[in-house]
């Protein structure tokens, strides 16, 4: 797209990543986008544009290119869209250095949302005060982002993420699925972006073998070097990519997932999710928000030890290894 093409007065939106917290935007732009009488233009990295596809509250998507995340390309892009637009609203979503950088010399309104840095910084090393622990639960992760437009952020279910799927992906998505509908599918997604975030491959063995006992089909999907299933026509794993997994999420009964983008893309497209959460909790704002989504957690006293599970756990997982396939499989029987 021409990023240099001017929108007047549109505000835009920046949050170029990750995954999860791409799609977490999608909710609070929605809701702005009713009060406020106008769509957004949306920047975000490339990988991550076609979440906002056909999005009803977004105009136009700048998608940030590999070139474009150096420092030179950043600047030149920064310069590209004060020009384009000179007056429209900045809402800083992500709050790095880029960002910033950014917002300096920008000429409309600029609003951020809060990170609570501060406070999730205690958390993790266990200080502070009770009082804490409750600001941090209080607040969703759209919720913090809505507070850049709110004082007093609307309630998470008016915030829920939300992706908007075509007729002929849902089409693909039955061809991968082909009896969802008529039976119980489950989606699995095993993988995480840090080792140590992820529920062991040994637990997914025995959760689909407990399924199969059952007679529920499942899918894997996601990205790996390795499958888990090599070979299996049930795994899935890079074959799709993120708007057909999307679609094929949509079509099954419920969705597996560690805690990751694409447990968001569940409560995105109204799939009940089963959350597994290890190292990170769900004081960081991240869990799921879909009236019927669960989450499995072991209450140990090392946990959180990080932001995003990055760090390798002395414990051997333990947070994850004593979530037992069988507490998963009685989950998703009250969700089947």
């Amino acid at each position: 797209m021409n990023t240099t093409m001017p929108v007047p007065d549109l505000p835009l939106v920046v949050r170029l990543s990750s995954l999860g917290d791409v799609v977490l935007t999608t909710g609070p732009i929605a809701h702005w986008a009713v009060c406020l009488g106008k769509p957004f233009v949306v920047v975000t990295k490339q990988a991550f544009a076609p979440i906002f596809k056909d999005h009803p509250g977004v105009a136009r998507i700048v998608p940030v290119t590999t070139a474009d995340l150096t420092l030179a390309g950043w600047l030149r892009l920064c310069h590209r869209l004060r020009l384009a637009h000179p007056r429209s609203p900045l809402i800083d979503l992500h709050g790095t250095v880029r960002t910033r950088l950014l917002s300096a010399g920008w000429r409309g309104d600029l609003k951020r949302s809060p990170k609570y840095t501060f406070s999730r910084r205690l958390l993790q090393y266990r200080l502070g005060a009770a009082s804490n622990y409750r600001r941090l639960t209080r607040l969703t992760i759209p919720q913090r982002y809505a507070q850049a437009l709110h004082d007093h952020p609307p309630a998470p279910e008016l915030l829920r993420p939300q992706i908007h799927l075509t007729d002929a992906e849902l089409m693909a998505a039955d061809r991968l699925v082909p009896h969802a509908g008529r039976a119980p599918v489950v989606a699995l997604h095993p993988y995480a972006t840090h080792p140590d975030k992820a529920w062991p491959a040994t637990h997914w063995y025995q959760l689909t073998r407990l399924l199969d006992q059952q007679g529920i089909q499942w899918r894997v999907l996601g990205r790996a070097e390795r499958p888990l299933f090599p070979g299996d026509s049930r795994d899935l794993t890079n074959q799709t990519d993120l708007r057909t997994s999307a679609a094929l999420i949509s079509r099954c009964t419920a969705l597996v997932s560690g805690d990751s983008g694409p447990m968001h893309l569940g409560t995105a497209v109204g799939t009940p999710v089963v959350g597994l959460f290890g190292p990170t909790t769900r004081h960081w704002g991240f869990a799921p928000s879909g009236f019927r989504d669960q989450i499995l957690e072991i209450p140990l006293s090392c946990r959180p030890c990080s932001l995003h599970g990055q760090r390798p756990c002395p414990h051997d997982r333990k947070c994850l290894r004593d979530i037992s396939a069988h507490r998963v499989a009685e989950a998703l029987a009250a969700l089947l």
